[in-house]
């Protein structure tokens, strides 16, 4: 590692199978479900209803089965056709999960988030640029450059003016706290 546990290179590094199957996953819900699915495996790897995962159960058909790329992500984790079933799905018992792959899970799922802001932040800013509106925004902005300049300057000079004498006295002018009554 170099410096402060920075890699010492200007590559990104290399991402592995695991990594490259849940960056193609394209669905927040099914990232919810996976990283559910890995946290109760990896806390409880001794309980078998954790290793068993049926595919017709409507909360799994509607995150993993229609996002797409979330199945291949669960066979890269290590998930397998039931042999003796084929609406289930297993996890065997010599795969060993542990917190390492539900943090992969959920820098996946930042990493999409984030892509998904900065895709809408981009419709956004292609779609406020349209020719037309370009054209309205560039003939207001010629309109309050020339109403600038015909009012003349910001700023006039100024000079200081006497204030009108109100009458107004200094404290010990108007005999307040000068007996030293306090």
């Amino acid at each position: 590692m170099g410096y402060a546990g920075y890699v010492p290179t200007k590559y990104a590094p290399k991402l592995s199978g695991v990594q490259l199957a849940l960056k193609a996953v394209q669905d927040e819900a099914a990232y919810d479900l996976l990283g559910k699915l890995m946290k109760n495996l990896a806390v409880n790897p001794a309980e078998d209803k954790y290793r068993r995962l049926r595919l017709s159960n409507p909360r799994i058909e509607a995150a993993l089965k229609a996002a797409p790329n979330a199945l291949p992500a669960l066979e890269a984790l290590g998930w397998q056709s039931d042999p003796e079933d084929a609406d289930f799905l297993v996890c065997p018992k010599s795969v060993k999960p542990s917190m390492a792959e539900v943090r992969l899970i959920e820098e996946a799922k930042a990493d999409f988030k984030k892509d998904a802001r900065s895709a809408k932040r981009s419709a956004a800013g292609k779609a406020l640029a349209t020719g037309v509106d370009q054209q309205r925004i560039a003939a207001q902005l010629a309109a309050d450059r020339a109403e600038r300049a015909a009012a003349g300057p910001v700023g006039r000079g100024s000079t200081a003016q006497a204030l009108p004498n109100l009458g107004m006295k200094t404290a010990s002018e108007a005999g307040i706290g000068s007996g030293g009554d306090c």
